[in-house]
């Protein structure tokens, strides 16, 4: 009985993915979400008990998988070079397996208050904090350019967002980039834009 709540809890939370990346906070609805797990609303208010705690749920299933992966990514050790490129392995594997995390997070930064981001800021902080870290400890070594982390960090997840998302609505070629080829793509960009090599 447990392990089928704990199904039917990660069907709620993929569910919730689709709807909230296709429709924003503002425009999802409860009862969406429960037509696409194929439950009825009533049955999701056992795991979450209003869209805030399911979308609070979201983000913390989305983004805190996504930090464990850089944690360890960074636990590995080796140069900030290597360790900065198995997260940007990290990243590209989350991005490609997690379609949804994107548009979410793109539906978070046009909020025009910032107030309303306050959950999304609290669970990619950690991440930001740690990357930096890496870049930081690079830039001492003299192994990467004196570029501000946090605005590499946002030119790395804007050319994810326009290789994955852009290229199926502006290229004729609308097939989905694969994860090995964005993985080319952001390493090539890290090496070009910030190591000293």
């Amino acid at each position: 009985m447990r392990a089928r709540g704990k199904e039917t809890r990660r069907a709620v939370l993929r569910a919730a993915e689709r709807v909230f990346a296709e429709r924003g906070y503002a425009g999802a609805r409860m009862d969406d979400v429960a037509a696409e797990v194929g439950i009825r609303r009533a049955s999701m208010v056992y795991y979450f008990r209003d869209k805030r705690s399911l979308y609070l749920a979201l983000l913390d299933d989305l983004f805190g998988n996504l930090f464990r992966g850089y944690e360890a990514a960074l636990a590995e050790g080796g140069s900030a070079k290597d360790r900065f490129l198995r997260c940007v392995d990290v990243w590209t594997s989350h991005v490609t397996e997690r379609p949804g995390m994107l548009r979410i997070l793109f539906w978070e930064i046009a909020r025009i208050r910032r107030a309303t981001v306050e959950p999304l800021v609290a669970e990619i902080a950690p991440m930001f904090t740690a990357v930096a870290e890496v870049i930081e400890t690079g830039q001492r070594e003299g192994a990467f350019r004196p570029v501000d982390p946090m605005r590499f960090m946002m030119t790395i997840a804007g050319a994810t967002a326009f290789l994955t998302l852009g290229m199926t609505v502006l290229a004729a070629d609308t097939r989905q980039l694969g994860a090995e080829d964005l993985r080319t793509e952001l390493h090539s960009l890290s090496r070009r834009l910030l190591m000293d090599d």
